[in-house]
C-alpha cells in the first residue's frame, strides 16, 4: 500500500476511469477518461488493466507528493513535469519528467505539473489501483451527477490522500513485455494539434437536412468555444453565418425531435444550425436533430482540443469504424 497526496489540483483534477455503462436509465452521465487512448496506454506500460482508474488534469498546473515509493506515468498533454525533492538540504535538485515513459516517485518528492503547450487534459496513472468506493461499478468522477471520485463527485482538492493497492501480480506477468519496453510507441508522443478533421458516422437523421446545410457542415472549419467542457464541445464559425438547417418534409420546430438516448459522440444541430459534440458528461436525453457521431478513433482527439481549436468534419462510414473500434478493444482488452 502507498499513498499520494494532492499538494495542488492545478485547474481541475479529476480521478477517471472508463465510466459507467447500463446508468442512464437512472439519469446518470457516462463519465469516464475524456481521452482514452491516452489512459490505456499509460494502464497497459504500467502492466494494469485498462479499467484501472487514472487521476485527469486539466491545463496542468498540479503537484503530487508520494508518501511512500510509487511507479507512475504521465501521458496525454505534455505538462514538461518535473521531480524536485522536499528534504532540508540547501540545494533541491530538479529532475524532468517524460511523458509516456514509467517513472518513480520516492517518499517526500514532489511532481509537479506545468503548462502544457498544446493539448488539454493530462492523465497520472499508477502501478496498482486507487482505492475508492465503487459508485454503480465505477470510480469516475461526474461533478453534476454528485457521484465518484473521493466523495460524492467532488474534483480532488489541496490535502486529499490516494491510498494505492498493490498491482495484481497475474496481470503485471501477462503484460510484461509490453512494460519491459520502457515507454509507448513513439507515435504516441507527439503533440496534440489544434487543427485537424474529425470523422464523422452519419445518423439515421443525417438524410433529413437538406443539401445546402450538408454542405457548409462538411466544407467549413469550425472553433472551439470557450464554452466547452466535458458535458460537450460548442462549435462556432468564423465564416459568414451558417445556414440554418432546412428540415425536409418538416413542419413546426424543424431541428427538434422527440428527445432520445444521446451516445457519447453525437453531432447535435441547434435551431441556428451550431453543431454540438457530446462527450462523456452529457445529458442521458437530448431534443435536437443529429447529423451523426464522431467515429470512436476520434473521441479521444475531442478530449484534447483547447478553446479556438479547429475542426472540420470528414465522412466516413460505421463498417470502417466498427473494425478500427474492435482491434483497439481487442488490444486493450477492453
Amino acid at each position: 500500500m502507498s499513498r499520494l497526496v494532492i499538494v495542488n489540483p492545478g485547474h481541475l483534477s479529476l480521478v477517471q476511469d472508463l465510466g459507467r455503462w447500463g446508468v442512464a436509465q437512472y439519469g446518470l452521465s457516462q463519465g469516464g477518461v475524456a481521452d482514452l487512448q491516452a489512459h490505456c496506454w499509460a494502464q497497459k506500460m504500467l502492466q494494469n488493466p485498462a479499467s484501472n482508474a487514472s487521476i485527469e488534469i486539466l491545463f496542468g498546473h498540479a503537484q503530487f507528493r508520494a508518501l511512500e515509493p510509487i511507479t507512475m506515468m504521465l501521458s496525454g498533454a505534455d505538462c514538461y513535469a518535473t521531480i524536485t525533492s522536499s528534504s532540508a538540504s540547501v540545494t533541491q535538485s530538479e529532475q524532468a519528467v517524460s511523458n509516456w515513459q514509467p517513472f518513480t516517485l520516492q517518499p517526500g518528492e514532489t511532481l509537479q505539473l506545468n503548462t502544457p503547450k498544446t493539448g488539454a487534459r493530462s492523465y497520472l496513472s499508477v502501478k496498482g489501483e486507487f482505492r475508492l468506493d465503487l459508485s454503480f461499478g465505477s470510480v469516475s468522477t461526474v461533478v453534476r451527477n454528485r457521484i465518484g471520485g473521493i466523495k460524492n463527485g467532488e474534483p480532488l482538492r489541496q490535502g486529499d490522500i490516494l491510498t494505492i493497492n498493490e498491482p495484481n501480480s497475474q496481470h503485471c506477468a501477462e503484460h510484461e513485455l509490453v512494460a519491459s519496453l520502457g515507454a509507448a510507441p513513439r507515435f504516441l508522443r507527439s503533440y496534440y494539434p489544434q487543427k485537424q478533421r474529425i470523422r464523422l458516422i452519419p445518423s439515421y437523421q443525417f438524410a433529413s437536412f437538406d443539401t445546402t446545410f450538408i454542405n457548409e457542415l462538411f466544407n467549413r472549419w469550425f472553433t472551439v468555444s470557450a464554452q466547452s467542457d466535458r458535458m460537450g464541445i460548442r462549435l462556432s464559425s468564423s465564416e459568414t453565418p451558417i445556414t440554418t438547417p432546412i428540415i425536409k418534409q418538416a413542419t413546426l420546430n424543424q431541428t427538434d425531435i422527440i428527445s432520445e438516448g444521446i451516445a457519447c459522440g453525437s453531432v447535435q444541430i441547434t435551431h441556428g444550425g451550431s453543431p454540438i459534440i457530446l462527450l462523456q458528461d452529457r445529458q442521458t436525453l437530448g431534443g435536437y436533430r443529429k447529423a451523426g457521431v464522431i467515429a470512436f478513433r476520434d473521441l479521444a482527439k475531442l478530449g484534447q482540443l483547447r478553446p479556438g481549436a479547429q475542426i472540420q468534419f470528414e465522412l466516413t462510414n460505421i463498417e470502417v469504424e466498427r473494425v478500427k473500434q474492435r482491434a483497439f478493444y481487442h488490444y486493450f482488452s477492453l
